[in-house]
């Protein structure tokens, strides 16, 4: 099972980067430095970087150990269900009880968001991850043993939701 963490955990960093896509850094840079063309044509200064962007980007680079670890996790459930990596149901058993304490950090931090924030587009996301994650802990915890049917399931929807269905990470991308 090492010789795939590897790999998953690449994937999961170069999601994980384009889902938060630039940063202020980077932004600031580009429209600091005006081509020679531009510069010759307009002699008004360039915009500065918004500080809503970037406040939200230190949100969302706080988060981004709890997704990678998600998104490994359920990628790995994923693997062990469709027979890429050897483990059986005890392989299948321990990686739920993984999945589920990494759902339950990532629960955590959103919370720690939504008590800590006064922005209230920031709470609300936070408010509606909270809830998705406790939907997906809701849906393991009723699957219980049926490891290839139930759990796989909703190991497969926390895969999807995880990579394109974070509130607070999608504020990253405004």
């Amino acid at each position: 099972m090492r010789r795939f963490t590897l790999p998953l955990a690449l994937t999961a960093v170069l999601i994980a980067a384009a889902a938060c896509g630039s940063t202020p850094a980077d932004t600031a840079e580009a429209q600091a430095t005006p081509s020679a063309a531009a510069a010759a044509t307009s002699a008004a200064p360039a915009p500065s970087p918004s500080p809503t962007g970037s406040k939200y980007q230190v949100v969302c680079d706080g988060l981004k150990t709890q997704v990678l670890e998600v998104f490994t996790v359920s990628g790995a459930y994923d693997g062990l269900v469709k027979g890429v990596y050897q483990g059986g149901d005890a392989g299948k058993k321990a990686a739920l009880a993984e999945l589920k304490k990494a759902l339950t950090d990532y629960r955590d931090a959103l919370a720690a968001i939504v008590d800590g924030t006064t922005d209230d587009t920031l709470g609300k996301a936070a408010k509606a991850d909270v809830a998705k994650v406790n939907g997906w802990l809701a849906d393991l915890k009723a699957a219980g043993t049926d490891y290839d049917g139930k759990a796989a399931k909703s190991a497969g929807k926390i895969l999807t939701g995880v990579l394109g269905g974070s509130a607070v990470l999608g504020l990253c991308k405004a």
